[in-house]
């Protein structure tokens, strides 16, 4: 809407309307932004920043145990998450208030989760095969 800072500064919390509207991002990266300016408040520049500082530096751990997961090497874990924390692109997108950090974070998840699916299904089905052979 035109109106769209009056109405925030008034906190008004009626926000759905009879007309539809061009929503180009899926909400939930502007609601983390939005906990952090709730936090600190929506004057604070750190208060818009603080949840892309919390989940880029939570990349780090994650890539951290997806490396792990992946190598079996905690040097080689090491390694891969200490890149990612001295990367500038990684480093700015976790200072600024963009969506971009929270994308990376559920994409890192989502693939150490689908490699943890993974491990487990093969162990699963080792052990099916090493329980046929001994009948």
């Amino acid at each position: 809407p035109d109106d769209a800072n009056e109405r925030f500064l008034a906190s008004e919390t009626d926000i759905f309307s009879t007309t539809g509207s061009f929503v180009v991002h899926p909400p939930l990266g502007k609601y983390l932004i939005g906990v952090g300016m709730w936090l600190f408040g929506p004057d604070s520049s750190f208060g818009w920043r603080f949840s892309a500082a919390l989940f880029g530096t939570a990349c780090v751990l994650v890539l951290f145990l997806l490396a792990k997961t992946l190598t079996g090497s905690v040097v080689f874990a090491t390694v891969a998450s200490f890149l990612m924390a001295i990367d500038g692109l990684g480093i700015v997108m976790s200072r600024v208030s963009l969506l971009d950090i929270f994308l990376t974070f559920f994409v890192l998840l989502a693939v150490w989760f689908a490699v943890l699916d993974r491990q487990r299904h093969l162990d699963r089905l080792a052990a099916r095969v090493v329980a046929r052979e001994r009948d």
